[in-house]
């Protein structure tokens, strides 16, 4: 399918045109103003960027519940293949911060079901890197706006005149709003630091000084599912957080 946008400087609008283009003599569908399309994993409304359909994430949550596997293999096809799949449609979509917080309270609710977690288990033990003793799993409240934040930095630093003239028309008030929206995650400590932060947390600083202590969090085979989750379990008891 085929989308003409034709410059209209006098109204200072975009417009849709119904132009018709033919590949080996046959003529390509035109999409309209009101078609809806995607591009590179992005939703679009004519010329408009659609909203992101979470209810596709969370469905995607769910079949994964369903299905009969050992709790790691879920946690590692969530962690390592799901959730950079809706990364970058989160990106560049239209999404504001509380849904990407109800997005990442079901990813967290999904893993404490998977893996029989309490409900006191810390979000900072999901959210750190394995490598500093926790989970892995990313937080869209956080990574999103920052990989939006990359993702225009690098447009406006392009090798290429273009690109960087066209983030000078369009992609300054872009990379304002997305630096606003870190802003308070920069003032606040890491996952990391607040696990480490915690009473027995504390003591998977270590964890990064011994990679083979925690390897077997990302191993999605090889270990009986009742130990992983026994083992998983053990470790969020030992990081409750110091007030509680």
């Amino acid at each position: 399918a085929t989308l003409t946008f034709v410059p209209s400087g006098r109204d200072r609008k975009v417009k849709t045109v119904d132009e018709i283009y033919f590949l080996c003599g046959v003529d390509l569908p035109t999409l309209d103003v009101a078609s809806l399309w995607r591009y590179l994993g992005v939703g679009f409304a004519g010329s408009r960027i659609d909203a992101f359909d979470s209810a596709a994430y969370v469905a995607a949550l769910n079949r994964i519940s369903t299905e009969p596997m050992k709790a790691q293999m879920r946690l590692s096809i969530a962690r390592d293949y799901l959730i950079p799949k809706f990364v970058h449609g989160l990106t560049f979509s239209v999404v504001s911060v509380r849904k990407l917080r109800s997005l990442a309270h079901e990813t967290r609710r999904a893993v404490r079901r998977w893996l029989d977690l309490p409900t006191s288990c810390p979000n900072a033990y999901i959210h750190s890197p394995t490598s500093a003793g926790g989970l892995g799993v990313p937080d869209f409240v956080q990574f999103v706006p920052r990989n939006r934040v990359n993702r225009l930095v690098r447009l406006e630093n392009s090798s290429f005149a273009a690109v960087r003239e066209a983030f000078r028309l369009h992609g300054r008030t872009a990379l304002a709003s997305a630096r606003r929206s870190t802003e308070g995650h920069r003032l606040k400590p890491s996952y990391a630091q607040q696990l480490h932060a915690s009473v027995d947390g504390s003591e998977l600083k270590s964890c990064s000084d011994e990679s083979a202590s925690v390897a077997w969090m990302r191993r999605p085979d090889g270990i009986p599912s009742s130990d992983f989750k026994t083992t998983l379990g053990f470790v969020s008891m030992c990081c409750r957080l110091a007030s509680g």
